[in-house]
């Protein structure tokens, strides 16, 4: 695996995958209101920056996000990855019902969104769907 790490900090680190021309973002704690669309917006900064098509969200270290967040990503931060160029977003969840439940209910309120959207509580099943896409 030859990432490289773009940033790291207490809250979440990005590591760009070049095997498979992906970026990873992981939640590294949980984090809310402010200080979670500062996380968020620092990797739509990265993709802006790096014309990166392809992003793996790891949250399987985290419960779950705020619904008011969760809100926040869909109607303002993912048309905005969007039109910077994403194509293919992996989302990994917590090993847990509650976790995968809350990403299936995210992932329906952004399926008509112009790419293509898969979750796993597998980060390599992560990569691997990346790697085929």
């Amino acid at each position: 695996m030859a990432q490289t790490v773009a940033a790291d900090t207490d809250l979440y680190t990005i590591e760009w995958d070049g095997d498979i021309d992906t970026v990873t973002f992981t939640w590294d704690e949980f984090a809310s209101g402010e200080r979670f669309k500062d996380g968020a917006n620092a990797l739509l900064e990265y993709v802006q920056s790096n014309d990166v098509a392809k992003v793996i969200h790891d949250t399987s270290g985290i419960q779950a996000h705020d619904d008011e967040d969760l809100a926040w990503l869909q109607s303002e931060w993912y048309p905005k990855m969007v039109d910077a160029g994403l194509r293919y977003s992996a989302i990994v969840h917590q090993e847990s019902v509650i976790s995968q439940m809350d990403t299936e209910d995210f992932v329906e309120d952004v399926k008509d969104m112009p790419y293509k959207l898969m979750h796993t509580a597998d980060l390599e099943e992560a990569r691997e769907w990346m790697a085929g896409n």
